[in-house]
């Protein structure tokens, strides 16, 4: 119920001390005052003011212990919060009245007075409650407290009333009418009255003091009559507070002999000096005097002068008067704060003028007395919204003496002027929280000068994410430091955070049975554990075993008992024999050919692409945010870019996730070449629909934004703050960072510009020598000067810390001890973390800012500093032996990281040319011994990134530091070690695409290689690279140079019927072989062989078009090489093709199947895993179909696909997903399914819309999705807006490509999908015409896929049809052709695949034939036939024609009933219109 009484009443009533304030509560005043003050949400509102905190936070544990909301709060805290909110809505009730006061401008301000010198009465202000209970007649306030009396303590009368405390709410505050009732008698002597400041500021006290301030006995004990602060009144009046409450009667007790009194006299004595002194300071400013101190003498002198009258006018000529006076008195005995007490004293010594408008006396008293009611306003909106800031300032000080717990300033969490920013933020938050069933990838892009705060905004809102709103929060950083190559290591570097935070959730749960994250214990272990199976599922075994090399973390994930994960054991161990035992000894033998190095990669790309989309998948949103991207390397974006698009085009993986990037747009980064405009990575993803990028600047702080934050960190108001505030922003634009190191500076001791006041318990600073203070353009002079001020010892120890880049682990720097006299490295840095210039997380240490790094690490001359690098990196190898196993890897990159800095900034590849110049030269000297001993680490550190990590950017940086460091003549002195690294590099360079240098490099190999053993990888680079270009015809011409030189000569052209001849006498070989013998079959050793074979393995189907004769050769040329010399891992590839040439040549299905089956058997023994997807293409794309059901084929294929993607190998994935696509189809799977793989797999096929670069296999499939979209009765808009190419233009597409490699089966699907869609639609005619066009496209090869078989049956059907039409005998012939292969083939390959349809044109036949009943009982067969072997579609076909048939008979009811049968099935395969074209008779 609302309830009004008057302020006298409320001050002494229970509901003055009635906890009416909440954080989170928005109906009472404070939560009025935060909606009228802004127009953001309460979440913007969260983050902004950093309303959430970390557990492990230790500062942030410390923050919560001191906000409000989680602080039992005392009766005068309590009081001071309802009083400020009180004086908050009188205020703003004098404002409203003002205007109405001010009629013309000829009423005067004082009119609100009532009576001579008097304030505002308190009866005439009345309090508005909202009072949920009546109260008893206990209820009142605590003693004391309502009496004006005691020292703040806490009493028990209303804390045990809890819900007293929560039943009420300060609605408003009222001015009685009667008040605006001129008395003309009051207007005629308006000096001599008070100001409505001063007299405002009275009222107010008497508000916050609960007692009359201007009694005789309050005056009297302030002051003596020399003017002086009576320190023995005041000792009295404290004694009087801390025993009243013990002496029953309420006498006071004098107790100035107890210790503590003793010592709070003596304080406050000299405060009331330090008073004067200020006093002194404060008017030689104001009065611009001469700078000759004023003697003590004429001090004391004014001071008595001022303090001999009481009278209020007088008394408000004197700030040190008013203000110690309150603060003296009220900051002892009632813990009144500093800020209320600044409040009243300023409001007392407000000039009259202000408000009168009179500028007879409009010269401000002090540099802080008020001039406007509104600044009035908003001291008290800052009180009421920061309670804790400017009310409650004593809570952890023991006395009003004590200094403040730090001197440092903090700029707390909040994120001033941000809030625009943040709203933008949360929105996108609240689109991917809001369940949404579509939606686009959401990527903000982020960016803006250095230190304007980009990192810390996108850390607060992740914390909040995290904390509040159940969100995994994950970032990676990269670093400008040269060492740190390990661009790619930054992008894994934020997973395998993830796999910390999922194994920290679980142990947490096992630790206590909850989490640490809001979301609760339970939900976490939910939640892990669906992780774990998403992931394994995704990954399989061979997966996360591969992947766990590069994030060690998701082993635990996985959290598989079981499951022993054993790359990383494996690969030290084959090292180490490599090596000899010894850590600098040897260099690994290259184990990948081109191909398999892109495959490495590939592999990576998936695992990592399949890993983020299982995690996404289980639940909760992801915000991943990688900050300084200016720094990362091309290939890192490429991938990032790749992993963008893969979750793009997965909508249950892009709804779920939030991608931020950061990165500096300033002229620095610019001027070296990292122009973010063209760098950025999401600029190539604004093409893609499925994304939204949200582009957001960072500039420079408003200067209300900037005064904010200083009014903040310095706890004073907002109008006191301004000048500083004003003079910052001059100096530093707003740029936070400099604020923060400016501010610094200022109060740096051997500045002493901003200093603490123990006398006036605030900050205070020379405003004279902050505006002569100078600032470079940079933060680098302020950082610089800083650091100079640190101890020697922890500046160096910084400077080699530098060298790391932005962060180094504390093992490492412990093995610096010793460097440049330095013994104490970590303790250094510890003390670095004291002075906020490094953070310490776990076992790192961080530099604060980037800037930071960067200028301690310019601290040393550039020839200086590579020697320093040098230094470090042979120190870390010296002591790599005392290093666990787990950091040696770690020990090891840095150490060649460090070193590989005596370099040139690019070392090239042509140092390995034989030209006698040796190695690069390097800013250092080295023996020759340690060039030898530094090109093999690098060496070892290039295979290791390429092999174990698949990160070819840091290999390439290896590599080419290896060849830096071969000496001269190093094809001559040393030919394996420089060997190695050229092939290596090729490696690399064919990975990266770099094709150009490629050649000019694997020309340098061909010149100096010395057999041609050591020739074949560059032979293998040279075929793979002009195959790349699309060069086939040069590929296959050098091909067969290399096998003529191996001994194994290819024939540049063959004759259809040699060829046949060569498959049919090793077809009589190859089936003597049993799966059991080929288990036991000798493996090939011999060199020569197996280079051949790698040779010939590079030639794949697609590029011997042009040749109809060259893959069978091939094929031949493998089997022979197999069955001569023993099983490769190409023999696999080499039964396959063969099972496939079989099936061409000699039209043999059963032997073809059975010699593709055998291929599997080699793949099995051999564990081949990474041909796994080339030999089921083969075998289930082509081979398997004769014999086998078509839908276990597509299992087959799907099996390809997982393995393909593990394994990296994407060209031939595209392919099986492709030809599984197209069998889905015809197998008759649902067509919506069918239409999603497709589109998926377009997506996957689009490598760049803008340029135009497709998969190869990206037009067929596209016109198979067409096709789908065309039976489904879709429309086809949405996949051209996707795309950008219509049917029309897709099948102009193939037509171009037929024209340039001359392959006849990409426009044999051109004709197929044009049949196809004629065929469903009963456009018989149009069918003729594109079988006979398909026809003629078909070449000597015969390749027979599952689209000549559709081919044969459609052409027949339609033949069958058009015959009864036409009543064209002939055209029966084809039919019964078509009849005659189905029937053969369900006899002597797949019944399954083949019987329906040989029964269906069996009955078309006897249809138009005449042969009635022969035709029904076809009919009937096809009909069972198609529904037993699961074929929906031509189930319903079956029923269409039959239903035609019978009505055609006459049988209308029979007819229409199939018909309907017919529409039913169509709708379930989801061809929908074909289902609409179903009509009734």
């Amino acid at each position: 119920m609302l309830t009004t009484i008057s302020l006298s009443e409320w001050m002494v009533s229970p509901w003055a001390f009635a906890l009416t304030q909440h954080p989170n509560n928005t109906n009472d005043v404070g939560g009025r005052v935060s909606r009228e003050s802004t127009t953001w949400s309460q979440q913007v509102e969260d983050v902004y003011n950093g309303n959430h905190y970390d557990e492990v936070d230790v500062v942030a544990e410390k923050k919560k212990t001191l906000y409000h909301h989680h602080h039992h709060p005392t009766d005068n805290e309590l009081y001071l919060e309802n009083a400020t909110s009180i004086a908050f809505l009188l205020v703003e009730q004098i404002i409203i009245l003002l205007p109405i006061l001010k009629e013309a401008e000829k009423t005067t301000v004082p009119s609100l007075l009532s009576g001579n010198n008097n304030i505002i009465q308190m009866d005439n202000i009345t309090i508005t409650l909202d009072i949920n209970r009546t109260l008893s007649s206990g209820d009142e306030a605590p003693q004391g407290l309502k009496n004006g009396g005691g020292k703040g303590e806490v009493r028990e009368t209303v804390n045990k009333d809890h819900n007293l405390r929560e039943m009420c709410k300060i609605k408003s505050v009222t001015i009685a009418p009667e008040v605006l009732h001129v008395n003309q008698s009051q207007q005629q002597d308006q000096q001599e009255q008070p100001s409505i400041f001063q007299s405002l500021g009275l009222l107010l006290l008497k508000l916050y003091t609960r007692q009359d301030p201007l009694t005789s006995d309050w005056e009297t004990s302030m002051y003596n009559n020399d003017g002086y602060y009576n320190c023995e009144s005041s000792s009295s009046i404290v004694g009087e507070d801390q025993d009243a409450t013990n002496n029953q009667d309420g006498t006071s007790i004098n107790n100035s002999n107890d210790d503590s009194a003793e010592f709070e006299s003596d304080m406050l004595r000299a405060l009331s000096f330090l008073d004067s002194e200020n006093v002194e300071e404060e008017e030689e400013q104001e009065q611009e005097q001469s700078s000759i101190p004023i003697k003590r003498r004429h001090n004391e002198q004014m001071m008595k002068q001022r303090h001999n009258s009481y009278s209020l006018t007088e008394l408000s000529n004197n700030n040190y008067t008013i203000f110690s006076r309150i603060r003296n008195r009220y900051l002892s005995t009632l813990l009144l704060p500093t800020s209320v007490c600044r409040l009243v004293s300023d409001l007392i010594d407000a000039t009259t003028a202000a408000t009168t408008g009179s500028k007879k006396n409009s010269v401000r008293k002090t540099k802080t007395s008020f001039t406007s009611l509104h600044d009035v306003l908003s001291d008290l909106e800052q009180m009421v919204m920061s309670p804790t800031m400017f009310l409650h300032e004593l809570r952890n000080n023991a006395t009003p003496t004590t200094l403040p717990t730090t001197l440092k300033l903090d700029f707390g969490s909040k994120l001033h002027g941000r809030r625009e920013e943040i709203s933008q933020l949360m929105d996108i938050v609240d689109d991917i929280s809001s369940l949404r069933v579509t939606g686009p990838l959401e990527i903000v892009s982020l960016g803006g000068y250095s230190g304007s705060g980009k990192s810390y905004l996108i850390r607060q809102v992740g914390r909040y994410l995290s904390n509040e709103r159940g969100w995994i929060f994950i970032q990676g950083k990269f670093d400008r430091l040269r060492q740190n190559y390990d661009a790619f290591s930054v992008v894994t570097s934020a997973f395998e955070r993830f796999c910390g935070q999922i194994d920290e959730m679980r142990e947490n749960n096992n630790n206590d049975g909850k989490g640490n994250n809001n979301i609760g214990g339970d939900d976490n272990v939910e939640y892990c554990s669906r992780v774990s199976t998403a992931v394994l599922e995704a990954l399989g075994r061979t997966g996360v075993d591969y992947l766990s090399q590069i994030m060690p973390s998701l082993r635990r994930v996985v959290n598989d008992v079981d499951y022993n994960i054993s790359g990383d054991q494996s690969g030290d161990d084959s090292t180490s024999a490599a090596t000899g035992g010894s850590s600098l000894g040897g260099y690994l033998h290259p184990t990948q050919t081109g191909d398999e190095a892109l495959m490495s990669q590939r592999r990576c790309e998936y695992l990592l692409c399949a890993f983020v989309e299982a995690i996404l998948g289980v639940g909760r949103p992801l915000l991943l945010f990688y900050d300084d991207m200016q720094w990362a390397d091309a290939s890192t974006l490429e991938f990032l870019r790749k992993l963008l698009k893969h979750l793009a085009d997965r909508n249950k993986a892009r709804k779920n996730i939030m991608f931020v990037e950061a990165f500096r747009d300033n002229i620095e980064v610019k001027e070296n070449g990292n122009d973010p405009v063209y760098n950025a990575m999401t600029s190539s993803m604004e093409s893609y629909d499925s994304v939204n990028i949200t582009k957001i600047k960072l500039g420079g702080f408003s200067k209300s934004s900037l005064n904010n934050i200083l009014s903040s960190v310095l706890c004073l108001p907002r109008r006191v703050t301004c000048p500083l505030s004003e003079m910052i922003h001059q100096k530093t634009m707003g740029n936070i960072f400099y604020v923060i190191e400016f501010m610094k500076t200022l109060v740096c001791p051997d500045n002493n510009i901003l200093t603490y006041s123990l006398a006036k318990r605030r900050w205070i600073w020379d405003a004279d020598s902050v505006a002569v203070m100078s600032i470079s353009d940079s933060v680098a002079d302020l950082l610089v000067k800083k650091l100079l001020c640190v101890e020697k010892a922890v500046l160096k120890s910084l400077i080699m810390a530098s060298c790391f880049g932005c962060q180094v682990n504390v093992s490492v720097m412990e093995l610096l001890n010793g460097m440049e006299g330095i013994d104490n490295m970590v303790q250094n840095l510890e003390a670095a973390v004291d002075e906020g210039l490094l953070e310490k997380a776990g076992p790192l240490f961080m530099f604060a800012h980037d800037s930071i790094q960067q200028s301690v690490y310019e601290l040393t001359p550039t020839n200086e500093l590579v020697k320093l690098h040098v230094d470090i990196g042979l120190m870390l190898i010296s002591k790599s032996a005392t290093v666990s196993k787990g950091l040696i890897e770690q020990i090891f990159a840095s150490a060649v990281g460090h070193i590989n800095m005596a370099l040139p900034e690019c070392p090239s590849s042509s140092s390995v040319d034989g030209s006698g110049d040796g190695g690069a030269a390097s800013a250092v000297e080295f023996t020759s011994s340690q060039h030898i001993v530094f090109a093999k680490l690098n060496l070892k550190a290039g295979q290791k990134a390429a092999i174990g990590k698949s990160d070819f950017s840091l290999a390439e940086v290896h590599l080419k530091a290896g060849i830096s460091f071969l000496p001269k003549n190093s094809w001559t002195d040393q030919y394996e070690l420089t060997l190695q690294l050229s092939d290596e590099y090729a490696n690399v360079l064919y990975v990266q695409r770099n094709l150009d240098e490629l050649q000019s490099h694997v020309a340098i190999i061909l010149n100096n290689a010395k057999c041609m053993g050591d020739k074949i990888k560059a032979h293998e680079f040279t075929i793979s690279a002009m195959l790349q270009k699309g060069s086939e015809h040069l590929a296959l011409d050098h091909a067969r140079s290399v096998l003529d030189s191996l001994g194994f000569p290819f024939p540049a052209t063959v004759g259809s019927e040699t060829v046949k001849g060569i498959v049919d006498s090793l077809v009589e070989t190859t089936m003597a072989y049993t799966p059991d013998q080929l288990r036991a079959f000798p493996l090939m050793t011999d060199k020569i062989p197996l280079q051949a074979m790698k040779i010939m393995s590079a030639i794949r189907m697609q590029h011997t078009f042009s040749s109809p004769t060259l893959f069978q050769m091939l094929a031949c040329q493998m089997m022979q090489l197999t069955i001569k010399h023993g099983l490769s891992v190409e023999s696999a590839e080499a039964f396959a093709n063969f099972g496939y040439c079989v099936n061409a040549v000699l039209l043999n299905y059963g032997v073809g199947y059975r010699i593709g089956k055998l291929a599997l058997v080699i793949l099995e023994r051999l564990k081949a895993t990474t041909r796994v997807a080339r030999v089921y293409f083969l075998v289930y794309g082509f081979l398997s179909l004769w014999k086998e059901p078509l839908q276990a084929t597509i299992e087959g294929l799907q099996s390809a696909i997982n393995t393909g993607l593990v394994e990296g190998d994407k060209t031939i994935t595209l392919y099986n997903q492709s030809i599984m696509c197209r069998q889905m189809i015809i197998a008759g799977f649902n067509l919506s399914e069918t239409r999603d793989k497709l589109l998926r797999l377009c997506w996957e096929m689009m490598y760049d819309k803008s340029e135009h670069i497709f998969s190869p296999a990206f037009h067929p499939t596209l016109g198979d999705l067409y096709v789908v979209m065309y039976l489904t009765g879709e429309s086809t808009d949405e996949v051209y807006s996707i795309f950008g190419i219509s049917p029309e233009e897709n099948e102009k597409k193939l037509f171009e490509r037929y024209s340039a490699t001359n392959n006849a089966s990409v426009i044999q699907l051109v004709y197929y999908h044009r049949m196809l869609k004629s065929f469903w639609f009963r456009d018989y005619e149009t069918v003729i015409e594109c079988c006979e066009k398909y026809v003629t496209f078909k070449t000597s090869m015969k390749m027979l896929r599952i689209t000549d078989i559709i081919h044969i049956v459609f052409w027949g059907l339609s033949s069958l049809i058009l015959s009864r039409r036409r009543n064209e005998k002939e055209l029966i012939t084809e039919g019964e052709e078509a009849h005659r292969k189905m029937e053969f083939w369900a006899k002597n390959g797949s019944k399954w695949n083949a019987e329906n349809k040989a029964f269906l044109l069996e009955a078309e036949i006897n249809f138009a034939k005449g042969n009635t009943a022969k035709a029904t009982t076809a009919y009937e067969k096809a009909i069972e036939s198609a529904h037993d072997h699961k074929f929906i579609n031509e189930e319903a076909l079956a029923c269409e024609l039959f239903g035609i048939f019978c009505i055609e008979e006459g049988n209308l009811y029979k007819g229409n009933e199939l018909l309907e049968k017919a529409r039913e099935l169509y709708e379930m395969w989801g061809a929908k219109k074909k289902a609409r074209s179903i009509f009734y008779l």
